[in-house]
């Protein structure tokens, strides 16, 4: 799965293979992915694959990049990319979004922490205190 934190971003990248014995024209792409906290921007697709691709050449790319809002649901979200071309030239990727979600500290380590940190300070106030009292 491609991980993408809340309030985050992620590439969706992939291989396209022509497996053909003519050049292919990649003319775009369409977006299957359902989530309302997910958004995606596919501008990357224009500038990271070529116009055309070559008879068995294979090129390496970003599809698109995700995004997800700071309040998006944790979860496991499949969607799909639909290369085209010419329309017996067109393929279909299949991908996965884990959306984490947010790192909140236990209460008992939130309430150890304040605690050190309150000793801590009380003894330096102490120490002051006695310094003061010589």
């Amino acid at each position: 799965p491609i991980l993408i934190a809340p309030n985050g971003s992620a590439p969706v990248s992939g291989w396209i293979t022509n497996n053909g014995a003519s050049a292919v024209d990649l003319l775009g792409l369409m977006v299957n992915l359902s989530h309302s906290g997910i958004t995606w921007d596919d501008d990357a697709f224009v500038s990271t694959f070529p116009a055309t691709l070559g008879a068995g050449e294979t090129v390496y790319g970003t599809f698109l990049t995700a995004y997800a809002d700071a309040g998006a649901t944790p979860g496991d979200y499949g969607g799909s990319v639909y290369v085209y071309g010419d329309p017996e030239d067109s393929n279909e990727v299949m991908f996965t979004l884990r959306l984490e979600g947010a790192i909140v500290p236990e209460s008992g380590t939130l309430a150890s922490l304040i605690g050190m940190v309150g000793l801590g300070g009380f003894g330096i106030l102490r120490r002051r205190l006695d310094r003061r009292a010589r």
